[in-house]
């Protein structure tokens, strides 16, 4: 797909980003954020996420169609939803906070 600059659908490879809100009282996004990438799963997709730049950054690699991420992913014409979500709220992140605490 690279090498034919062919962007696929958004079915293909999707790809889903977020932007961290520092918390409930700071609306900010935390642009300086940096977390280790790490695999997870999404309506039984696989997916790896990176963390920079303020947001959440999932690559999905499917074995199956899902609207829910279809609909979140960029798409084949360039336009990327990014919806919000709060750093506490986050499970991935909480995790790696309170292992770098004990």
């Amino acid at each position: 797909m690279v090498l034919l600059e062919d962007p696929g659908d958004a079915h293909e490879y999707p790809v889903v980003c977020y932007a961290i809100r520092r918390s409930p009282m700071d609306a900010s996004i935390w642009w300086d954020l940096v977390a280790p990438p790490n695999p997870g799963r999404m309506d039984g997709l696989r997916f790896y996420q990176f963390t920079f730049g303020g947001c959440g950054w999932m690559y999905f690699v499917p074995s199956h169609r899902s609207p829910l991420v279809e609909a979140t992913a960029l798409r084949p014409n360039g336009e990327l939803p990014v919806s919000k979500r709060e750093w506490a709220a986050l499970k991935r992140y909480r995790a790696q906070v309170d292992a770098q605490d004990k």
